[in-house]
């Protein structure tokens, strides 16, 4: 459960994800934000409460800006080509809970250089730990003797499964070409609670 930040603007914050993980912002910030306002019973699909969570305990007072946050990658989604209806329906029961209420009209003051530069940092580490995953699972099958490349009837058996891996890989490279100057040294982590 998270959500990353890696602009201030987060339109372009969405649209510097890859496509699984900018879906899977979009759900677990609906999760954070029905959470928040109490309201996961209303839901398409009711998710369990996670309030006490430390992403939800983040957006905590800046409700209006978690929703912003969704709507705009939900745009994003959109603009990539991709169907929007359940998020769409669940954005409209979040939008009518926020309507009633008064939220906390400033921005989040922990949205900082800082927490932008570690959380596209956190996705560069773990597109390389990915990285690490599926070559350590490539050689493991070299090393088992399962996996040789002069078998073919073996070798296209294997070749669909770690093509779809080696796919994986492209995140990384994208992710880099985004944030050169990007640091993977996670020793730079930002608590975001010594500051809330």
């Amino acid at each position: 459960m998270q959500t990353f930040i890696t602009d201030y603007d987060f339109y372009k914050s969405a649209s510097n994800l890859d496509t699984k993980r900018l879906g899977s912002q979009i759900y677990e910030a609906i999760h954070i934000l029905a959470s928040l306002l109490d309201v996961n019973d209303k839901l398409v699909n009711p998710k369990r409460n996670v309030k006490n969570h430390p992403a939800a305990q983040l957006w905590a007072g800046y409700e209006q800006w978690l929703l912003e946050y969704i709507m705009s990658h939900i745009d994003c989604w959109e603009d990539k080509g991709y169907n929007i209806n359940i998020n769409a329906k669940n954005y409209l029961i979040l939008l009518r809970e926020i309507r009633k209420m008064n939220f906390n009209q400033i921005p989040p003051s922990w949205i900082t250089d800082e927490l932008i530069q570690t959380h596209r940092s956190v996705l560069i580490q773990k597109e390389i730990e990915k990285e690490k995953e599926i070559r350590e699972r490539i050689e493991n099958l070299e090393d088992a003797g399962i996996y040789d490349e002069s078998d073919t009837e073996v070798k296209e058996f294997f070749l669909e499964d770690i093509k779809k891996d080696l796919r994986k890989l492209k995140n990384i490279d994208h992710y880099r070409n985004l944030w050169p100057d990007c640091s993977t040294d996670l020793k730079i982590h930002y608590d975001w609670r010594l500051n809330g």
